[in-house]
């Protein structure tokens, strides 16, 4: 009357692959980054008049890793335009080439003034090995066209 059931099967959890799945990650590598504004000038178009010039701003970025240098944004901000409780004015964006180099072509007429460029954080890597390019503000420039 009664039934019986084969015993039942003992299953074995392997210890290795659970510990390495609760394993602590690992901290990022960290690189520094700088940037710069190495110049800015004022370009003829065609025939140099004061309507059809653009004003060029270029810097680059610098770092001991290459990936940290191509592929970087740069956000250049007008420093003067601000007041103290006001954030500062964008005046335009860039991203660098594959040796870090940035320009900015400005088609309007940028007042006398001083400026600063800022390169955002990047982060890169699979996990476990993930890396990060530290952000950075360069040096004011001062820009005085004419």
């Amino acid at each position: 009357m009664f039934t019986t059931f084969p015993a039942a099967r003992r299953r074995t959890v392997p210890v290795l692959a659970v510990g390495a799945a609760m394993a602590p990650a690992k901290k990022p590598k960290k690189f520094k980054s700088e940037v710069t504004i190495e110049s800015a000038a004022i370009e003829p178009l065609s025939a140099p008049t004061a309507r059809n010039v653009v004003f060029t701003f270029r810097g680059e970025v610098n770092s001991r890793k290459a990936r940290c240098e191509r592929n970087r944004t740069v956000q250049l901000y007008d420093a003067n335009q601000t007041a103290k409780d006001q954030q500062p004015e964008l005046a335009g964006t860039a991203t660098t080439n594959g040796d870090g180099d940035w320009s900015y072509d400005d088609p309007t007429k940028p007042p006398p003034d001083i400026y600063y460029a800022v390169v955002s954080k990047k982060k890169y890597g699979k996990p476990g090995r993930k890396k990060v390019c530290k952000p950075d503000t360069s040096p004011d420039y001062e820009f005085a066209p004419f």
